[in-house]
């Protein structure tokens, strides 16, 4: 209990003195955490559109699994993260993207597969699309025991091309050199997933996240009508 009151303590200290010396305009150090499973090219596009408008913003990145990075969030290492899944009611969501999530094979010529024979390419354990996976084959009395654990997106994805496993993915990841894989729909109870932008609901918002947020929800929303 004490060591809780301690914390808060110092990094509403630690919040104060970033508040009375914050400029009029974006600058400092950002420090964003992203899962995998986030759109590459447009992320890419805002970070370079933000570094662009705001010149004076240090710039870092972190990736990991949303818990790892709901966690660091929370603990004040990260001022916001893209993740995936549910998010917990102490951090607010600047920008939400819904997604669907599908059973990715290596071509769209393979038939859907025998969940009971399938061998599965999935992320380590916290991962949200796993355990959708690993509720799904339950509820079809599979255990998820056929599988290659990989802790990159990249990998997961190269490894279901290949035709060596099928992963269970939002259907966003299908772009570029992944387009012409298969894609088959699940069952709705486990077809639908978010990506949430989150940070602190702290009082004091810096102005280089604000800004941050607002350029992201700019820049995914004209990818959503393009």
């Amino acid at each position: 209990m004490f060591l809780d009151y301690a914390c808060t303590i110092i990094n509403l200290s630690e919040e104060a003195v970033r508040a009375v010396q914050e400029q009029p305009y974006p600058s400092g150090s950002l420090a964003i955490g992203v899962v995998d499973t986030v759109h590459c090219g447009h992320f890419i596009q805002s970070l370079s559109d933000y570094q662009t408008m705001y010149p004076d913003v240090t710039l870092s990145l972190l990736t990991g699994s949303s818990s790892e990075l709901i966690t660091q969030v929370l603990n004040y290492q990260l001022d916001g993260a893209f993740v995936t899944g549910t998010i917990p009611t102490k951090l607010a969501a600047d920008y939400i993207e819904e997604d669907e999530v599908m059973l990715l094979t290596k071509s769209k010529e393979q038939p859907f597969p025998d969940l009971a024979v399938t061998k599965w390419a999935v992320a380590p354990a916290g991962c949200p699309f796993r355990s959708a996976l690993e509720a799904w084959l339950l509820s079809e009395g599979i255990p998820l025991t056929n599988m290659i654990e990989v802790s990159s997106l990249e990998t997961q994805l190269s490894i279901v091309r290949s035709g060596l496993a099928a992963a269970l993915l939002p259907s966003s990841v299908l772009s570029g050199e992944y387009a012409n894989m298969g894609s088959y729909q699940v069952p709705e109870a486990f077809r639908h997933t978010s990506t949430s932008l989150v940070r602190r609901n702290d009082r004091f918002r810096n102005k280089a996240f604000s800004a941050f947020a607002e350029l992201v929800k700019v820049n995914f929303e004209m990818k959503g009508r393009s």
